[in-house]
């Protein structure tokens, strides 16, 4: 589901869950992988194809015979130019897109991916219905239909033309359809949708790869004898045992490792930085201790101020506050009284002794002796 995706962050996460949970017991296993050979075996059948606009037919709507387990053939019979090519090209197409060129086989066995992409576009544009174009029509689609399973998977194509007959390759459509109310599949988030519905397509039908040998005609046969298709049967063989997706998977979980062991440094550095913020957070307690006991033994001080300043208002009946008062009066009086002694003695006259002081018996004491 997610290995194609392009957000590897949910497929990490989806690994986390599976890691994370019980071991799958080998019986369990057993039966698993039991189901998916069933699925192989019964996988699909093809039931119905439709057709607009398509070489040789303006519109058909076909049904194929429902086949038996052990002989799941169809066999296509008819004279030549009567559109047996033509069905057989819109199953492939209508299936595949691009992909039937590329990966598949079909076209040129050399050549980039590139040059094969332009082949595809050159078919798909000398496939459209001449008199369709004609008449002025500038689409043409293919509709089919196969039971699966687990009920029955309806997948539409539809490719736009210009003018010229040149198709807009961006503007190609594909939808899937699940079931009888014709569900249809959303394509996840930023998920390219040519490439989800591609993965899808190859998980339920087959892979592009195998579609040469499972649909062909009479002049297929010759060429398949006549090509060296030994790479193709290889790539073939393992998307359908799922070695393709077992590739995918270790790839995917080289990435996962990578991933996590980005994680893991960088839970290193977190696990530092939290001890960082341990030996922080222990200073930071021991700080805010010591600021207590400071606190503590300052408030003890205030307290003996106060007390110290109490007693020093009690020796005149005043506050401490009134007693600095009446020092700086008695200063500022003292200065005056020195400044008129100054000025009386400048005229001549003797100036008056100072009246002894109540603040100060010493200096009155030495003025009588």
């Amino acid at each position: 589901m997610l290995g194609s995706h392009k957000n590897r962050r949910r497929l990490f996460l989806r690994f986390d869950s599976i890691f994370s949970s019980a071991t799958i017991e080998p019986q369990e296993l057993r039966k698993q992988i039991a189901a998916v050979h069933d699925g192989l075996r019964r996988r699909c059948q093809f039931k119905r194809i439709r057709m607009s606009n398509w070489k040789a037919f303006a519109a058909a709507d076909l049904e194929f015979p429902t086949t038996e387990a052990a002989r799941p053939i169809v066999l296509i019979g008819g004279d030549n130019g009567n559109g047996k090519t033509s069905i057989l090209d819109a199953l492939i197409a209508g299936l595949y897109g691009a992909a039937s060129f590329v990966d598949g086989g079909r076209g040129s066995a050399q050549g980039s991916e590139v040059a094969r992409r332009a082949e595809y576009r050159s078919f798909i544009e000398r496939a459209f219905h001449k008199p369709a174009f004609d008449r002025g029509d500038r689409m043409s689609s293919v509709v089919v239909e196969l039971s699966i399973p687990n009920g029955q998977i309806e997948i539409e194509r539809r490719w736009y033309f210009d003018d010229e007959g040149q198709l807009f390759e961006d503007d190609e459509e594909v939808v899937v359809r699940l079931g009888k109310d014709r569900d249809i599949v959303a394509v996840p988030q930023d998920e390219d949708p040519m490439s989800f519905y591609e993965g899808l397509i190859a998980s339920i039908v087959a892979p592009a790869t195998m579609i040469p040998f499972f649909l062909f005609d009479g002049e297929r046969v010759v060429e398949l004898g006549r090509k060296d298709v030994r790479e193709q049967v290889r790539i073939g063989i393992e998307s359908a045992l799922g070695i393709s997706s077992l590739k995918r998977l270790a790839s995917d979980l080289s990435d996962y490792v990578k991933d996590r062991s980005r994680d893991l440094v960088d839970e290193d550095v977190d696990a530092e930085l939290k001890r960082d913020v341990i030996r922080l957070e222990d200073r930071q307690a021991e700080h805010a201790h010591a600021r207590d006991a400071v606190e503590a033994e300052a408030a003890s001080l205030k307290q003996r101020r106060d007390a110290i300043v109490h007693d020093m208002g009690a020796l005149t009946n005043h506050s401490f506050k009134d007693r600095h008062q009446t020092l700086e009066a008695k200063h500022n009086a003292t200065q005056q009284l020195a400044a008129l002694r100054n000025e009386i003695a400048g005229h001549g006259v003797a100036a008056p002794a100072l009246p002894p002081s109540r603040s100060a018996p010493h200096e009155a004491d030495g003025e009588r002796s």
